[in-house]
């Protein structure tokens, strides 16, 4: 039964004067929430025995079960949660820019979808300097429906460059066969570049962070699982749209979110659009440390978009043909004897075989692995022989065999690399770059031929949304691919695309010499172009409160900040703002800005505002014409 305006209002006053006794609940004479929370929620006795000392909050709080008192420990967490409950001057101002419904805070209810609308791509790409990397939260947020919409709207682009020698220089023009760099978060350049490619990407590789906990993809506990998945979720449905309807995905990932992946995958893609799932040898060596299993593979999920897809196949080695021979100078060439028996039992093809002398021989357990009549045909060819009376043999003929299908394991050094090798790509390339500052785990040249050989052909177009050190890229380019590549991180600038000029200068690491590369090629360099991401990097960069409070200054003049705000009074309760952790005044400052407005909108590209050049504007209008 709910509650009416008086009634909760005397609870409140109630439970107040009752609280105010507990001397651990009290701070410079005021009750301090946070604290009366805790105490619920850990089921402190002295606590509980202080609410039954009023027969209205005992009546409130508690319910009998056979003659126990039971505490609802998540009614009185709401309640006390209310906004009119001891709101001092901070927490009235924050109040105001929470999204309420029926006195309640959506993210306290779990009615609500969970987006993530700036914090979700900032990675580091697992770089091995601490240092480098920067200590945050994985922070997110509720919004509206229509919020999400306008989020999601195509963004504008600026600072145009092209690399390379070839026909594009100077960007003059802008179709869909240019390979493209897009530096900023993944989600909202994939929701800016669905339309323009809708299937028009032939391969997708990503290499996501794998929620270990030992990379640099920080998240608040609670969320662990649920934010991952929504963070590849939200990406996953955007790519989907762009995928070729012959087109498939591969997602890196190890096994402590592989099968949760693999669920979200079937959601999103179809449980018949799953191919396989590889088991790739990452670790050249095992780990002797390793308390129960050195753990020396990753996984590489691999969808289609649609069901039936079917892989290219690999070139055939002397080893794969080593098999056949030819021992009756057949005129067909080298042969070898299969199986001959059907793999499932089949009561259709169980048949006698009648011999050119008249014997018979009766079928396998499961039955023969052609129907009569193919069998038949079979021996007017001569490609079922009877060596003897009592058996028959099939000739699968060598030049009949048109490359050979990839095998699920992945586990030959010379074919697909190790992380080490791909470490030791990095530093040829890079060889005044520390080792600290290296990728942890980047992949090597040679897993991303092979994916390729497998997934595309030459002209094909290939994306990868979580570039990191650029290696699809690259190999797309070595092997004439298109490629669109997508990252937000600073380090696109020393490494992404310093290694891409490499290419271009033909630099001969990795796979160069395997494909015959010599350089040549070229790319398009772009950046969603800032708004408010510009306030929300340098809030995560802030090293001290005062800079955090110089930025609010700033922001008040200059940054887009949502219309429940009002600066003045978040300067009249700056005491109070003050005394929250470091870390809770970072998160409260990107609470106060407009999450529509990280980036400008392409709707909004003429406004004076964001000073985008006319060279700008007019790319833009090539690029999403």
């Amino acid at each position: 039964m709910k509650l009416t305006e008086k009634n909760m209002q005397n609870l409140f006053q109630q439970l107040i004067e009752l609280l105010s006794c507990d001397d651990r609940l009290v701070s410079e004479g005021k009750l301090t929430k946070n604290k009366v929370v805790e105490l619920a929620l850990s089921l402190d006795p002295l606590l509980l025995k202080q609410l039954l000392k009023s027969e209205s909050l005992k009546k409130h709080f508690f319910c009998e079960v056979d003659g126990v008192l039971i505490f609802d420990k998540i009614k009185f967490q709401k309640f006390v949660s209310n906004k009119t409950f001891l709101p001092d001057s901070f927490t009235a101002f924050k109040n105001k820019i929470g999204l309420l419904a029926d006195d309640e805070y959506l993210i306290d209810t779990n009615d609500v979808v969970l987006a993530w609308p700036y914090k979700d791509c900032v990675l580091e790409g697992s770089q091995d300097n601490e240092d480098a990397k920067r200590k945050e939260i994985f922070w997110n947020e509720v919004l509206a429906p229509d919020q999400i919409d306008r989020l999601l709207a195509p963004k504008a682009l600026t600072s145009f460059k092209h690399f390379g020698g070839g026909k594009h220089k100077g960007v003059v023009d802008f179709g869909c066969e240019e390979n493209l760099i897009i530096k900023g978060n993944n989600l909202l350049a994939l929701h800016s570049l669905k339309q323009k490619y809708s299937e028009k990407v032939n391969l997708i590789y990503i290499d996501p962070p794998y929620n270990t906990g030992n990379d640099s993809f920080r998240y608040n506990d609670s969320f662990s699982h649920s934010t991952w998945l929504t963070f590849m979720k939200n990406r996953l449905e955007a790519a989907k749209q762009m995928l070729h309807p012959n087109g498939s995905i591969w997602i890196t990932i190890d096994e402590i979110e592989c099968h949760y992946l693999k669920v979200i995958c079937d959601q999103i893609f179809g449980r018949d659009c799953f191919v396989t799932s590889l088991a790739w040898r990452s670790a050249d060596s095992s780990n002797n440390d390793a308390k129960r299993f050195s753990v020396d593979h990753n996984t590489i999920l691999v969808y289609s978009k649609k069901p039936g897809w079917l892989t290219y196949r690999l070139e055939r080695t002397d080893e794969d043909n080593g098999h056949y021979s030819n021992p009756d100078n057949d005129p067909k060439g080298p042969w070898f004897s299969g199986n001959v028996s059907s793999p499932n039992p089949r009561e259709n093809l169980k048949y006698d075989i009648i011999t050119p002398k008249g014997n018979k021989i009766p079928p396998p357990n499961n039955g023969w692995r052609w129907s009569k009549e193919k069998v038949e045909e079979f021996i007017r060819t001569g490609e079922i022989i009877f060596p003897d009376e009592t058996r028959i043999l099939k000739k699968t003929y060598l030049v009949n065999q048109k490359g050979k299908a990839p095998s699920s394991i992945w586990d030959d050094y010379e074919v697909t690399g190790h992380n080490r090798q791909a470490k030791y790509e990095l530093k040829k390339l890079f060889p005044d770059m520390a080792t600290a500052d290296l990728f942890k785990t980047p992949k090597p040249e040679r897993l991303l031929k092979r994916v390729l050989e497998i997934g595309s052909q030459e002209g094909d177009l290939v994306m990868d949304f979580f570039m990191g050190a650029g290696t699809t890229c690259a190999v797309a380019m070595k092997m004439n691919r298109k490629f669109i590549g997508i990252e937000q991180m600073d380090y696109i600038d020393d490494v992404s695309i310093a290694r891409l000029v490499k290419v271009i200068e033909g630099e001969q690491g990795g796979i160069s010499k395997d494909v015959k590369w010599d350089g040549g090629g070229e790319f398009v360099y772009c950046e969603l172009a800032q708004a408010n991401q510009i306030f929300v990097d340098a809030i995560h960069s802030a090293k001290s409160p005062e800079e955090l409070l110089t930025i609010w200054s700033t922001m008040q003049d200059k940054a887009f900040l949502s219309y429940r705000v009002n600066p003045k009074a978040f300067d009249e309760s700056k005491n109070d703002f003050v005394e929250l952790s470091f870390a809770d005044q970072k998160k409260f400052l990107i609470e106060t800005l407009d999450k529509n407005m990280l980036y400008v909108p392409l709707s909004e590209i003429d406004d004076a505002t964001y000073e985008i050049s006319d060279a700008d504007k007019a790319m833009n209008k090539k690029f999403f014409a």
